[in-house]
């Protein structure tokens, strides 16, 4: 089926299609969907799920669109999905791969490194109200679409199995870098490692 053929089958507010490939994303393939008449006219995401990565796509788009239904009963942002002519919020292929539609955010972009203590804290920050705003989501409706993917005591775990007798200094490193100068005696190094092993490893996030 071709991207034209897809995009025939949503619920776009235009039938004439343009598309491009968007992004540099390793996972899923994505498409940036634009009127072929007019440049003014709202894009779109075209995206297909990558069903070696996620075996369940299925999955995955239910626990978006449980996720979504729960952000905007709260007024938060979300991703603004497209519904295809049958109702779904997806559509399935010939060959049984997931493709969904979003609405194309303008004058964004996707940063793959954090070059700049603000760009790292604005994520930091994003990601927490994301997690402030899902913290009172049912969980037992969400599928953990990659089993430990999340699980960060597993994270924590891999971490100390990867460090070699004598690397502990680094992780100090890491910690007076993040934390800031001032946090340089050994005590505070101990006692800010033992509040992130303790509290974040607690956390299992799913997608």
């Amino acid at each position: 089926m071709s991207i034209e053929e897809l995009c025939e089958q949503f619920k776009f507010p235009y039938d004439d299609f343009h598309h491009s490939i968007l992004g540099d994303g390793l996972i899923n393939d994505t498409y940036l969907i634009s009127s072929g008449e007019a440049a003014n006219k709202e894009k779109f995401v075209l995206q297909k799920i990558n069903k070696v990565v996620f075996n369940e796509p299925d999955k995955v788009m239910s626990n978006l669109i449980k996720i979504n239904e729960h952000l905007e009963k709260k007024g938060s942002d979300c991703l603004k999905l497209i519904e295809s002519d049958n109702g779904n919020l997806f559509v399935i292929d010939e060959n049984y791969d997931y493709w969904r539609v979003t609405r194309y955010l303008e004058n964004t972009r996707t940063l793959f490194e954090a070059d700049d203590p603000i760009i790292a804290y604005e994520a930091a920050k994003s990601y927490g109200k994301f997690l402030n705003d899902i913290h009172d989501l049912n969980i037992s409706e969400i599928y953990e679409t990659i089993p430990g993917f999340h699980n960060y005591a597993n994270r924590i775990s891999q971490l100390n199995k990867s460090l070699k007798p004598g690397d502990s200094s680094f992780v100090d490193l890491v910690v007076v870098d993040v934390m800031g100068s001032e946090f340089t005696a050994a005590s505070d190094i101990l006692r800010i490692k033992r509040a992130l092993t303790g509290t974040f490893s607690q956390i299992l996030v799913v997608n």
